[in-house]
């Protein structure tokens, strides 16, 4: 009787209801969380440079694109870039490649608007090599594009400041 009451219990417990542990963004709408999350840097005077360098952009925007300078090739970020290459594209027959480089072109600062142009390469096959410029343009830490808002979220969460 003690293990039919005890099992009984068991199969009940999930049935009790329990709130889920909120985050500090939970009840922002999701732009405004974006915009929260990925927090960069407008202090700082206008810029136009070739890499990231935290002395010019701050230390979260370099973060930012080292951490992805670094880790492109992992699957989920080598898949969101893909997107992004993907949706700004003309030729259908070059998305979705997989991106085998990418070189940053310029990273730009004026007033409230950064914008950063990433060339992608890729092979296509032994021979045939496709390469295009993307361009992520970011107005008060909020990018029009939901793939590179995403994108830079997901890094946001692993780059930390070097003390």
């Amino acid at each position: 009787m003690k293990l039919f009451f005890l099992l009984f219990l068991l199969l009940l417990l999930p049935c009790i209801p329990s709130s889920a542990q909120s985050t500090p963004f939970a009840d922002l709408p999701m732009e405004e969380k974006f915009r929260r999350q990925i927090a960069l840097d407008y202090t700082l005077p206008d810029y136009n440079v070739t890499k990231p360098e935290a002395k010019v952009m701050g230390w979260r925007l370099a973060g930012i694109l080292q951490f992805l300078e670094k880790n492109y090739m992992q699957g989920l970020y080598n898949q969101k870039l893909s997107s992004i290459r993907a949706s700004q594209m003309e030729d259908i027959n070059y998305r979705y490649l997989h991106i085998d480089k990418i070189q940053f072109k310029h990273i730009q600062k004026r007033d409230s608007v950064i914008t950063i142009v990433i060339n992608m390469f890729s092979k296509v096959d032994k021979k045939k090599k496709f390469s295009n410029d993307v361009t992520l343009t970011f107005t008060n830490s909020l990018s029009d594009d939901v793939r590179a808002n995403e994108l830079f979220s997901d890094i946001v969460r692993y780059i930390k400041r070097d003390e």
